[in-house]
């Protein structure tokens, strides 16, 4: 079965595919795309074996080392998710392949002895018990995939007998819900809700939620084709929505699922009506939703309140929609920096930054269309804590106010709309981010 769906998220482009057990996968990357990493010699392959697997890719040495550290941090909350784990011999080990291009992930699958599925991103193939994939258009998004092929192949030969369940939304429902993480480089968190994401399927959902003609009964009982953002909501709804109201009857249905029964023969004996429960789920959708969108690619939540951006050029994220207050701590990071918040965002022609330097000074500039205007320039004040500066953007009546260490700047006459986060030629976190 193959499903295709296409969606728009400015300016990005992505499908949604799915053929077997196969991963959705960016099919176009933005112009500020993640900086490629440095290649291998060709053919070559980086072999790290944890204590459960064993990870070949041909990334660079730092990025493989981080793969095989999310992989390995995976298991104990999948263990405890699904009560139950792949029985593995005394030095037998799962086996993960990552690539950097999709040729060389479409050999590797041809060489095992099936062909790669079109337009997909990863694949688990249960005849060899491996999960495959190739590298996305962010970290975050690639690191997403990783845990979500991780997460079939331990589903499988785990709880089904390396038999894939009947119910298409139930295997991919279950990946797509717990590969949304936060990863700090040393805790990993499965099944966050994101800070946000290139994706946002929380947004993509409660879109065909609402639509007029939308078919949760067909959804449900597998008559129809579904999509990813449908298959994530679901689960997350049966596993958190009202403080885990539905888990009792959400482990009950998974148990036979696994056991090969179709939910179109259970659903409606543990769930009862499809149409009102279709219902809730959009009701929760609305409560559900990214708080933040990236503007351009390189930011995730690494924790709530916490946000990681990195870029060789000027780059945001925002709120979701218009506020009227934005604090956050930057970070102050070991060597040269540039960053500071968005104090206005129309779209990614009109928008305005204000950004502290390391060198001790502040700008505050207005991008429109293809040029800067240049508000403000001045010396910065110093931070009460070396290692933190605090920030804040309000908006008054006359204008928006970038705050630094309690020293305010402007008013700028600048729209209403969103407030952020941004930087420019650097890596940053920022932690206690708060809006209203």
């Amino acid at each position: 079965m193959r499903y295709l769906r296409l969606f728009w998220i400015a300016p990005f482009v992505f499908i949604l595919a799915l053929r077997g057990y196969a991963s959705s996968v960016a099919q176009e990357a933005p112009a500020r795309a993640a900086a490629q990493v440095a290649p291998l010699e060709p053919g070559q392959l980086l072999r790290s074996e944890t204590e459960h697997y064993v990870f070949e890719s041909d990334s660079a040495r730092e990025v493989h080392a981080e793969h095989a550290k999310v992989i390995e941090a995976c298991w104990a909350p999948l263990k405890e998710f699904f009560g139950a784990e792949p029985k593995l011999k005394k030095s037998e080990r799962l086996k993960v392949f990552f690539f950097e291009a999709e040729d060389r992930w479409a050999e590797k699958i041809k060489s095992d002895g099936t062909n790669a599925p079109l337009g997909a991103g990863g694949y688990y193939w249960p005849p060899t018990k491996t999960a495959y994939l190739w590298r996305q258009p962010s970290v975050y998004f690639t690191r997403q995939l990783l845990i979500h092929e991780v997460i079939h192949q331990f589903h499988f030969l785990g709880c089904c007998n390396n038999t894939g369940p009947k119910d298409i939304w139930y295997i991919e429902g279950i990946a797509e819900y717990l590969s949304r993480h936060f990863w700090d480089g040393e805790k990993l968190t499965l099944g966050a809700l994101p800070v946000l994401s290139l994706e946002d399927y929380s947004e993509k959902a409660l879109e065909l939620f609402a639509a007029k003609d939308f078919d949760f009964k067909g959804f449900a009982f597998s008559d129809r084709a579904s999509s990813r953002p449908e298959q994530w909501a679901f689960v997350r709804y049966l596993q958190d929505a009202e403080q885990g109201k539905f888990k009792k009857q959400w482990s009950q249905i998974a148990k036979r699922l696994d056991r090969g029964e179709s939910a179109k023969n259970i659903f409606r004996s543990v769930f009862g009506d499809p149409k009102s429960l279709g219902d809730k789920v959009y009701e929760w959708l609305k409560t559900e939703q990214e708080p933040c969108k990236p503007v351009f690619n390189e930011w995730e939540g690494i924790a709530p309140g916490r946000i990681k951006g990195w870029a060789s050029v000027t780059s945001a994220c925002r709120t979701r929609g218009e506020v009227t207050r934005l604090d956050a701590a930057l970070q102050v990071p070991e060597g040269p920096y540039i960053g500071g918040l968005l104090l206005h965002w129309a779209n990614n022609d009109d928008y305005t930054v204000a950004l502290i330097k390391s060198s001790g000074s502040v700008h505050v500039n207005r991008r429109v269309k293809d040029s800067w205007q240049v508000l403000f320039t001045g010396p910065a004040p110093k931070a009460a804590d070396p290692k933190v500066y605090r920030l804040a953007a309000q908006r008054l009546e006359s204008g928006v106010e970038f705050i630094i260490e309690n020293q305010s700047y402007g008013p700028f006459d600048l729209p209403a709309g969103p407030l952020g986060l941004c930087l420019e030629n650097c890596k940053l976190t920022f932690h206690d981010v708060t809006w209203k």
